[in-house]
């Protein structure tokens, strides 16, 4: 009896997860990555339409990179060279970051070619006045929804670079489960008992001093 009661002690220990890793903290958010100022997109072809909800497009796809802020700015405050709208001026671009106070601008320009119209956008960097990428792409349409579409797509994977890499997932792997070694604790402690403790039985039930002669 005294073997079956060590192996069901061992197994109890199992079974109340007393060997059982913390489980993680909660998760720590992360500060943003970058902050990009938004202009209103210009459609650089004449007959322009209106550019309000291309423009909320643009913010959208930033958006959705995580750890990338989208802000609005509005240029219209801001003095630019004669002839030179702000998109193309330098001087207004850094001038509106930092009045936004972010470390990036992003221009959109559209143009209509025919059927289809072409989408380009570029970050600048503020402090250092330069073009950090420009991308482009081509909506086989003009209708709103498809084009607002496009300008959010290509807006997403202009901001991707600048986005925080996606978090670890922090819980354990299957394996490192609390109750998949209390699972494993109650069929070892089960295996090894009930034999021990049948084995015991016997023992008792059969005198030391009676021999059994085979027929």
């Amino acid at each position: 009896m005294k073997t079956a009661s060590i192996a069901i002690w061992v197994g109890a220990l199992g079974i109340c997860g007393c060997g059982a890793a913390p489980g993680p903290g909660p998760e720590t958010p992360s500060a943003p990555s970058v902050r990009m100022a938004v202009l209103p997109a210009q459609w650089v072809t004449p007959d322009p339409k209106p550019t309000a909800k291309l423009t909320q497009a643009v913010l959208q796809g930033v958006r959705s990179n995580r750890g990338v802020e989208a802000q609005p700015a509005s240029v219209a405050s801001h003095p630019t060279k004669e002839g030179i709208p702000c998109q193309d001026d330098p001087d207004c671009l850094r001038t509106t970051g930092e009045r936004t106070q972010a470390s990036k601008v992003v221009v959109t320009k559209i143009a209509a070619l025919g059927g289809t119209v072409l989408v380009r956008m570029t970050v600048v960097d503020v402090k250092g006045g330069t073009q950090e990428q420009t991308r482009q792409s081509v909506s086989q349409t003009a209708e709103d929804a498809a084009l607002q579409r496009a300008v959010r797509d290509l807006a997403a994977k202009l901001a991707k670079p600048y986005a925080l890499p996606d978090p670890v997932d922090p819980s354990p792997a299957w394996y490192e489960q609390w109750w998949v070694w209390t699972l494993a604790g109650a069929v070892v402690t089960t295996s090894v008992a009930v034999p021990l403790l049948l084995r015991d039985r016997e023992e008792e039930e059969i005198p030391p001093d009676v021999v059994i002669t085979p027929p």
